[in-house]
């Protein structure tokens, strides 16, 4: 059996990473719209990011997990209005990519910088996806707009989990 740890990242320009050349690793750069089969039965799936990057589908034995990296339906205020519309309707047309599939958990952009359109991308993605499980990331260290959101959409608190570590805690 294959005991080396496997990661698969984005490329990010031409940046040499600190695995380089250790047989103990295993680097597997991922382009969007794209599936890697890893060797220990692992399908890793990719969605074009909107911003950087992509979005990860990492389906196991043990289960399916979506990871969004940077795509969200971002909503810059001050931006110009075809600026917004264009990443709202590129983040909704990855979604649906994925509409209707089922997900153990998924990793989701809760982006309090977005101001007053905080949660339009969360929202977008439970109204399409089955999901178990969603654990709010992007938030700043600002762990108020879980608890923001949980008030604002009741329906879904036993869905969201509450992310937020203190120092030297584990999730």
């Amino acid at each position: 059996m294959d005991e080396r740890q496997v990661f698969v990242c984005k490329l990010i320009g031409k940046k040499e990473l600190f695995y380089k050349g250790d047989e103990n690793y295993l680097l597997i750069y991922v382009y969007h719209d794209q599936t890697y089969n890893l060797d220990n039965g692992t399908q890793v799936d990719t969605l074009l990011s909107n911003d950087s990057g992509v979005a990860f589908i990492v389906k196991t034995k043990e289960g399916t997990i979506y990871h969004a990296g940077d795509l969200n339906d971002w909503y810059w205020d001050g931006e110009p209005k075809a600026d917004n519309q264009r990443l709202t309707s590129a983040y909704r047309a990855e979604i649906r990519k994925i509409k209707g599939m089922h997900f153990d958990a998924a990793f989701v952009p809760l982006d309090p910088r977005q101001g007053n359109h905080y949660a339009d991308g969360i929202l977008y993605f439970l109204k399409n996806v089955d999901c178990n499980v969603i654990f709010p990331m992007h938030y700043w260290n600002d762990a108020n707009v879980i608890k923001r959101f949980i008030t604002e959409y009741p329906q879904y608190k036993s869905r969201i989990k509450n992310t937020e570590c203190a120092k030297g805690e584990e999730l």
